[in-house]
């Protein structure tokens, strides 16, 4: 039977590389390759854990490059069944140095990326030697070998280590009165899809439906002249991930204004809102099972007073408009909406933002007024303020 794997190695203790890892260690002995997560002190100090899957998600940036913040992290990864094998070095949240050989890119393959200890090319030498002498995949073990000279650790070659088995450690928060169960995501799928359990807990009390959607589940409501549409999302951002919620918004009135004056205007949404932007931040950090922890009971509290706040046209349009002047015709998400919503709330700032948006406008395709000045006009003489 063929063997897949993966492993990491850091200067750490056992303690420090889990918390890191989001692990927690059973106590119970297995021997290496039993079960799909073990861990075992090196006896030149430091701690492995190795995961019976080839680029097991043990090995996932997000994580490697959490771990290397606090010390370096040396690992490797083998398939036998592809013959591919690969052996990296990561420190300070980054990418040093990866080697890779792939037998389908040719017996002698090695691709490098950064600089690789100086053994590398001896023992690349000999493996490529061997080859030519005995015709087997040799270069396959060179990147275990790099690895090894680096930790002393190979994947096989060690009886003397006592291995327990580690699971994934799991972490609760009651929202809206439900349990949430979760563990660390392995990818932004997983920590969308934990999100997504949230908002449903959240959400559906307050008259949502779930419309399941590419990606992860909309939570939708229509009520009077507005419908929501919410999703959380989770992103890659190396050294960690990043979350957060969306909500697009439809605001009917708007948009039978702007098509009364504008038939050709094709937008999804009145206005689109990110949680992030409105708390002033770029996105939301998940470091730990506690931020996410954290992220769902502040959603608990943010999202019922948002989503009144999106249903009244003057608490929309502070949340989309603010204290702008300036609104983009082109490179914003579409003005028009924005900018009905803006009149119908009797922003001070409506003139500056038509004019701004107006000057943006690339006239060579346009003869006479841009559509912002048509709708403009129409709702000065036809829409009265309320």
């Amino acid at each position: 039977m063929s063997r897949a794997f993966s492993w990491l190695s850091a200067a750490l203790s056992p303690a420090q590389v889990l918390a890191a890892l989001n692990l927690e260690d059973t106590g119970t002995a297995v021997g290496e390759g039993e079960g799909e997560i073990a861990g075992a002190p090196l006896p030149q100090g430091g701690y492995v854990v190795a995961a019976n899957a080839f680029w097991h998600a043990l090995i996932h940036p997000a994580k490697l490059s959490a771990l290397s913040l606090e010390a370096s992290v040396v690992g490797c990864a083998e398939s036998e069944n592809a013959n591919a094998s690969t052996a990296f070095l990561w420190q300070d949240g980054r990418q040093v140095w990866q080697i890779t050989h792939l037998l389908d890119q040719g017996a002698e393959h090695l691709e490098t990326e950064g600089e690789p200890p100086r053994e590398t090319a001896a023992l690349l030498k000999q493996a490529i030697a061997r080859h030519r002498a005995e015709g087997h995949d040799a270069v396959y073990g060179v990147p275990a070998a790099v690895a090894k000279s680096c930790t002393g650790f190979r994947y096989g070659e060690n009886r003397g280590l006592r291995f327990t088995r580690l699971v994934p450690r799991k972490g609760a928060v009651v929202a809206n009165g439900t349990q949430i169960t979760f563990g660390w995501p392995n990818d932004r799928d997983e920590l969308t899809a934990t999100l997504g359990r949230a908002l449903e807990a959240i959400l559906i009390p307050l008259g949502f439906e779930v419309r399941q959607a590419r990606g992860g589940d909309d939570f939708v409501q229509t009520r009077d002249d507005t419908t929501l549409t919410i999703c959380g999302v989770g992103y890659d951002d190396p050294p960690f991930f990043t979350c957060d919620v969306l909500i697009s918004v439809r605001q009917h009135t708007v948009e039978r204004l702007v098509a009364s004056v504008i038939p050709q205007h094709e937008r999804s949404s009145t206005c689109d809102l990110r949680l992030a932007s409105i708390e002033g931040r770029g996105g939301f950090d998940i470091k730990s099972l506690r931020h996410i922890e954290a992220f769902i009971k502040f959603l608990g509290k943010k999202l019922p007073v948002l989503v009144e706040r999106c249903s009244q046209v003057r608490e929309l349009d502070r949340l989309v408009n603010g204290d702008r002047s300036r609104i983009d015709g082109i490179d914003f998400l579409s003005a028009e909406g924005p900018i009905v919503l803006a009149w119908l709330a009797g922003n001070p700032n409506f003139d500056s933002m038509v004019a701004y948006a107006d000057s943006r406008y690339d006239r060579r395709d346009i003869e006479g007024d841009t559509p912002i000045v048509q709708l403009a006009e129409h709702l000065r003489r036809c829409v009265p303020v309320k």
